[in-house]
């Protein structure tokens, strides 16, 4: 719980604290949420999250708690930065060991070192 210290939260229910957000609790009424913006202030220090809450169940689908999910802010935005990203293709990836294509790929690599404008022909389907 943010902002909560562990001795004030061990051992109590969760109904009986004194949340600033009810979320968790509307969980245990089985409404589960996403995504939903959190900050935590430490300090000089501000870190913010996305929520997710869900229920747990038992075997017979009783809702016996629930659970909720912090996503720090900042690394979601570095996943999604780096999911966007364009791969990295390098001549390692080829794959291939006839002479043709290691004559292609040395060729490729001597013409990557310049400025030149290179056009690849050939038929559809040859993984050009």
């Amino acid at each position: 719980m943010l902002n909560c210290c562990e001795d004030d939260l061990i051992g109590r229910n969760l109904r009986d604290l004194d949340l600033p957000d009810s979320s968790l609790l509307r969980c245990l009424e089985g409404k589960t949420y996403r995504n939903v913006k959190r900050s935590l202030t430490r300090g000089s220090q501000r870190h913010r999250f996305l929520a997710t809450g869900r229920v747990i169940r038992d075997s017979r689908e009783r809702i016996v708690g629930a659970v909720e999910v912090l996503q720090d802010i900042r690394e979601i935005r570095e996943l999604a930065s780096a999911v966007a990203q364009a791969p990295q293709v390098t001549f390692d990836d080829m794959v291939g060991q006839s002479s043709a294509l290691r004559q292609a790929i040395a060729f490729a690599e001597k013409i990557a070192a310049t400025d030149g404008i290179v056009s690849i022909l050939g038929e559809s389907g040859t993984g050009k």
